[in-house]
């Protein structure tokens, strides 16, 4: 029989093992806990809107049982009201569904755009800029944009000015908002004036960049008419549309082109095209007709419906997916309900974006600060210190995600943030901070591990060395 102090021990001994491995489980419970997102990346990709997500999940559970009848094509041209009762209780999710030209109804009163305004939708946001480019290089011979445009839209026009033998000259305004905090009146006069100096005839602008610049397009457009200098302008709206009011229907723009995937929230990409000059929508249309028969413009969604609206059922067409018209359906029908106009919640993302950026202060993060006039709901952060900006990128977002935020981090680890869609109050703004400061801290004590390893590793060589010489 065991001493009764050898029991003991081994009883004292399997209490701090079973301790230990308590503290352990919590430890690692504590270190691996999903933290709550707040999610700031809206001009990335929107958070997808209750009522899109219903109106998917009906369509969902509709194309499981009816996914084609004849049923089917009343409701998708007539709306909601096509189907039988029994039906629209089933499937209520789908009641923001209006028909196509009452998408497109929707889609217009979100951008201010008048109410016969011709609008196309496109599967792909680059097959609409395609024809955007060909339209504005066929009708001028020199069209201006600068260099805050998407560079994708960049080289699609710099190639079809190539083919078209036309030119564009890029303004470079990046430097002279970012470093020189040109004001928006001086972006307009540098505009107006190498508009007039390089003889252009046309523009491409982008409402809001995506890097959250916010261009004076309106303004520059009438002064321009103010010189008696037309100009057929194409603007970008891929970050503005749902976004900043687009004031379409006071027509300075001929084709504004737009996306549901961002600040509208539909998630399914859709993307939009309004041809809001009535002088000119003509002509797009013309454009556009000649592009889809030649298939120069292969897109099934937009030839879809196309066809449809026209009363023209294709035989041979290919199969398309139509679940993008009914989730921005559900989108836009939820946000014109919650708020009366854009204007209205542009304000209260400005707002947004204001205590985002007064919440970087003092966490090694500075605001890149812009003219009021030129102000969106996105906010840049460049980085302080020398140690934040020789981490990597990845490093630098992966570490905001483990402390509850969700963000873009660009090679210059320029954090861009997104105005929340929800409640931004003081909690929000708190966990801000704090994730900021601890990406900071967390950059400090990676930089300190390197410079301790290549430390080491240079007085292990260090020997060697002095025997070779």
């Amino acid at each position: 029989m065991l001493p009764i102090k050898l029991l003991l021990i081994i009883y004292l001994l399997y209490l701090i093992a079973v301790c230990r491995g308590w503290v352990l489980t919590r430890f690692w419970q504590a270190e691996n806990a999903v933290t709550p997102s707040l999610y700031l990346d809206t001009a990335r990709l929107g958070q997808m809107a209750s009522r899109a997500r219903r109106a998917v999940q009906s369509f969902t559970e509709l194309v499981g049982s009816e996914p084609c009848s004849s049923r089917f094509d009343d409701f998708l041209i007539e709306g909601f009201g096509a189907y039988p009762c029994s039906m629209q209780h089933r499937y209520r999710g789908l009641s923001d569904w209006t028909g196509i030209s009452g998408l497109k109804k929707s889609l217009r009163k979100l951008a201010d755009a008048p109410e016969n305004c011709p609008t196309f939708l496109a599967s792909r946001s680059a097959l609409l800029m395609k024809l955007a480019s060909r339209h504005l290089l066929s009708r001028c011979k020199k069209a201006l944009l600068t260099d805050l445009e998407w560079p994708a839209y960049q080289e699609t026009l710099r190639a079809e000015a190539k083919r078209a033998g036309r030119e564009v000259v890029i303004v470079a305004l990046r430097e002279a908002i970012f470093s020189h905090c040109y004001s928006a009146k001086e972006v307009i006069n540098l505009l107006v004036e190498s508009y007039q100096e390089e003889g252009c005839d046309g523009l491409f602008l982008s409402s809001v960049n995506f890097e959250g610049v916010r261009l004076p397009i309106r303004e520059v457009v009438e002064t321009l008419s103010i010189s008696k200098r037309s100009a057929f302008v194409v603007v970008d709206g891929a970050q503005g549309f749902s976004h900043v009011p687009a004031e379409l229907d006071a027509g300075y723009c001929d084709l504004y082109l737009a996306g549901c995937h961002k600040w509208l929230r539909a998630y399914d990409p859709l993307a939009v095209a309004f041809a809001c000059r009535k002088d000119s929508a003509t002509s797009v249309k013309s454009t556009l007709k000649t592009m889809i028969e030649s298939g120069q413009l292969d897109d099934p969604l937009l030839r879809f419906v196309e066809k449809r609206e026209q009363g023209i059922r294709e035989q041979y067409s290919e199969t398309v997916s139509l679940c993008p018209l009914f989730s921005a359906a559900g989108a836009a029908a939820q946000l014109i309900e919650k708020w009366e106009t854009v204007n209205e919640r542009f304000s209260r993302l400005i707002q947004k974006a204001s205590d985002l950026a007064r919440a970087a202060f003092g966490t090694g993060w500075t605001p890149i600060r812009l003219d009021p006039a030129m102000r969106s709901g996105i906010v840049l952060l460049r980085p302080g210190t020398s140690k934040l900006k020789a981490t990597n990128a990845d490093e630098l977002r992966r570490s905001l995600q483990t402390q509850g935020l969700s963000l873009t981090c660009d090679d210059n680890r320029i954090l861009r943030l997104s105005s929340p869609i929800g409640q931004l109050g003081s909690k929000e703004t708190e966990k801000v901070q704090r994730a900021l400061q601890s990406c900071n801290r967390h950059a400090v004590r990676s930089i300190a591990t390197v410079s301790t390893r290549y430390k080491m590793r240079e007085v292990a060589i260090a020997p060697h060395l002095a025997l070779s010489v």
